[in-house]
């Protein structure tokens, strides 16, 4: 008797691994995925590999913007993207998607997938931040961008903050302008750029309504909460040195913040009666010996932060997710671009965290920051509600259904 072979659905992932953030949540919906129910593909750039850990997961490099020149082009807020490699992406998503003949596409910040999934003819599921839609709620936030920088924030909010939306408009209808042609192929018609950030046959905000909401929502776009990812990694042999009736910050500006103002945070905080937890993840940088400051690599984010009192972090989204949802710890975030922004100010409106601009933060400014957020309860009740949001949410169920009814 010969036997019948039933292919399992095939789901191609592209993390654009611009920073760790894009890579590590896409690998976390993968891990959700049941190994015997799906074949898994995983194409990114090679930086991030040896996070995959699942032999069943298998792992395609793809040209990815380079992270260095992706961290100046947010810092210039530039356009992300030149026609051509945007187009030079477009050919490679298809090339590889006539390889693999997946069933369903899933993207993280692969904004070429509006037009290869298109082209192809293949669902595409969209994961992103709901701050990036045009139609959020919340009036939009003085911009991280040289003109403010230039002016400084009093004389850009006396002279150019009233022309914020257009500004903003302009910006954004110029990025889209750029890629134009790349968009037509698919006969999309931008007029702006969120629009492509935010694209797909199912749009997937890994935030909360409650915390980022919209004025509209259309029925593709959905709330799925906030994908979590922590290094899997032990505690460190220091772990045993803190002492259990101090508070603990914790400090971290991550792949995508100014790591070379980590000495002036710990300078400008080293007095207080608190001990300091610093991850470097990665990076070098000369710290001077204080007695309470203990430095590592990477730490299991999900086991300490019910032990810390604050974050300080670049005011992303993944650790100031994590800080919530696992301590429902208040979050300092050192902004250096528009998505930490985005992401703080949204923060910031709910009463759980508070905000600097790496480029005029002082230590007066930081430590008066550091003190308000240690003081003041209204913080840490605000951070609570935002944590009971968060449990409410079935993360992993929500993004499992998403693959599932999109094979319907």
């Amino acid at each position: 008797m010969t036997e019948t072979f039933i292919r399992r659905p095939r789901i191609l992932f592209f993390a654009h691994a611009v920073t760790l953030a894009h890579f590590v949540r896409l690998l976390r919906w993968c891990e959700y995925l049941e190994a015997d129910q799906y074949e898994i593909y995983f194409a990114s750039h090679s930086d991030f590999k040896k996070l995959i850990t699942r032999s069943d997961i298998q792992f395609i490099e793809i040209n990815c913007i380079n992270q260095k020149i992706f961290a100046q082009i947010v810092d210039q807020a530039k356009p992300l993207y030149d026609n051509q490699t945007f187009s030079l992406h477009v050919d490679e998503d298809m090339k590889l998607m006539e390889q693999i003949k997946p069933d369903v596409v899933v993207g993280d910040f692969r904004h070429s997938l509006s037009v290869s999934c298109r082209l192809k003819k293949i669902k595409y599921i969209n994961l992103t931040n709901a701050y990036w839609s045009p139609e959020i709620k919340i009036k939009y936030p003085m911009p991280e961008a040289p003109i403010v920088r230039f002016l400084g924030e009093k004389l850009f909010s006396i002279f150019l903050a009233p022309f914020t939306p257009l500004l903003l408009k302009i910006n954004f209808f110029i990025m889209a302008f750029i890629v134009r042609k790349s968009l037509q192929r698919a006969g999309l018609q931008v007029t702006d750029y969120r629009q492509v950030i935010t694209d797909g046959d199912i749009t997937a905000y890994c935030d909360t309504q409650d915390l980022v909401p919209l004025s509209q929502k259309s029925n593709r776009e959905v709330y799925v909460g906030p994908v979590l990812w922590t290094m899997p990694t032990p505690l460190p042999s220091w772990w045993t040195q803190l002492n259990e009736n101090k508070k603990k910050i914790f400090v971290s500006l991550g792949s995508s913040g100014h790591v070379d103002l980590v000495p002036l945070i710990l300078k400008a905080i080293e007095k207080l009666d608190v001990d300091i937890i610093v991850a470097l993840a990665g990076k070098k940088i000369d710290i001077p010996d204080y007695k309470n400051v203990f430095t590592t690599d990477f730490l299991p984010l999900d086991a300490i932060f019910g032990h810390v009192s604050l974050v300080i972090c670049n005011g992303g989204s993944p650790l100031t997710h994590l800080a919530m949802n696992h301590g429902a710890v208040p979050c300092l975030g050192i902004v250096c671009n528009n998505d930490q922004l985005l992401n703080m100010v949204h923060l910031e409106a709910r009463g759980a965290g508070l905000s600097l601009r790496y480029w005029n933060m002082t230590q007066d400014k930081l430590l008066n920051s550091v003190k308000r957020l240690l003081n003041e309860e209204s913080f840490k009740t605000s951070a609570i509600a935002i944590q009971k949001e968060f449990q409410k949410v079935d993360v992993e169920q929500n993004l499992r259904n998403l693959i599932r009814n999109s094979l319907k």
